[in-house]
């Protein structure tokens, strides 16, 4: 869904042309030099200038169109593109709600609005429209593939994948399809077959980044981290500033850096017992005993010395 803000000028012209012949034949008297009152030379700048991604000049250009020809639904389409392309989605949302009303029958105006609420996370809101759509034969692949972005947000991988199924049946060429039937696959953990599905992207539209960076993640989910890092060195080579998928490479090179063996821990010496102080309370028991010993040994030879002099 990324919206680059190309018109599709020439059907648009041809049916404004087709509807307005009576208005621009009745306001040709009255056109200036520049042709201000011209829905065709309004159309032709505002494509001009919205592809240049000067949006505010390009809705002005459309909104003079309309105010030639206000019946004309794709113009209420044409300017809501730009609306959205330049980030004011109310606007967006409300002209094609104008188209619709304009143009019940038109499918173009119903899809529109469904992608643009797809984009703003809008998703139940959506799926209504985008039905209505296809039940009005737009079979689109752009239109399956957004319904099933819908369905992805929804959480209904399985119904997702049903609608990728169809956009690829419609195109077997078309990349973005196998990229988002991919996302579908892994939100259910079929990693196998979510690889496979990005690395057919891959191999469609080589210069996509999204892709590497997808089939990398999925890797990494799979601790295939030597297998994620080309992927995210080649996302990184397109994309420098994808601060994401930078951090992502840091993540997985650094799982895969040798592991340093932890340093030998330093023997601890066996703790000796503390020093008893000298005159502890041990130690003058000790001595006090031993003093009361000396005693009595000196005592009892005394006795025996008194007896041996008295026998004499």
């Amino acid at each position: 869904m990324r919206n680059k803000g190309t018109m599709t000028l020439l059907g648009v012209a041809l049916l404004c042309f087709a509807t307005t012949s009576t208005m621009l034949a009745q306001k040709k008297k009255g056109a200036s030099a520049k042709g201000s009152s011209d829905p065709g030379g309004h159309i032709q700048k505002g494509l001009e200038l919205a592809t240049a991604g000067q949006y505010e000049p390009a809705i002005a250009e459309y909104t003079a169109a309309i105010e030639a020809s206000p019946k004309v639904a794709p113009l209420y389409i044409e300017r809501g593109k730009v609306f959205r392309a330049a980030g004011k989605f109310p606007e967006a949302i409300a002209d094609f709600t104008k188209a619709i009303e304009t143009a019940p029958d038109e499918p173009t105006a119903y899809f529109e609005r469904g992608q643009t609420q797809v984009m703003l996370r809008a998703y139940p809101q959506s799926l209504p429209d985008l039905d209505k759509a296809v039940e009005l034969k737009l079979d689109a692949v752009v239109v399956y593939r957004v319904r099933g972005m819908a369905q992805i947000g929804l959480q209904d991988n399985e119904k997702a994948i049903a609608e990728f199924d169809k956009a690829i049946e419609k195109d077997p060429k078309d990349a973005r399809s196998f990229e988002r039937r991919g996302l579908a696959k892994r939100n259910l953990r079929r990693w196998d077959e979510a690889i496979a599905d990005y690395t057919t992207s891959i191999e469609k539209s080589p210069e996509d980044p999204v892709a590497y960076s997808e089939r990398g993640y999925t890797y990494s989910l799979m601790n295939q981290f030597a297998k994620a890092i080309p992927d995210y060195e080649m996302t990184v080579k397109m994309r420098p500033n994808d601060f994401d998928t930078v951090q992502r490479l840091q993540y997985a090179k650094g799982m895969l850096a040798p592991q340093s063996a932890p340093a030998a821990a330093a023997p601890v010496p066996t703790p000796k017992p503390p020093k008893q102080p000298l005159l502890s309370r041990t130690n003058v028991f000790i001595a006090l005993g031993a003093l009361l010993v000396l005693a009595v040994i000196v005592v009892m030879v005394a006795k025996r010395r008194m007896t041996r002099s008295t026998d004499d």
